[in-house]
């Protein structure tokens, strides 16, 4: 809980460790959205929400990354 009100990559890796967690009781391996160590995956995301999610990321000190999982 600490991680998600801390904002920045600790929110980001919180929110990969939670979505990871939903997505395999659902037979998914993972969420590809967030990275474990705290960045975001813009490949993962649609072109309509890049602008947005680049401004939150650029404003919380997190790195966007292109790496194909």
């Amino acid at each position: 809980m600490d991680d998600m009100a801390a904002g920045g990559p600790e929110l980001v890796a919180a929110a990969h460790r939670l979505g990871s967690g939903l997505a395999q009781a659902f037979g998914r391996a993972e969420i590809l959205q967030f990275s474990p160590e705290g960045e975001l995956r813009r490949r993962y995301w649609s072109h309509e929400s890049r602008p947005a999610l680049e401004r939150w990321a650029q404003q919380g000190d997190v790195k966007i990354t292109d790496v194909e999982v």
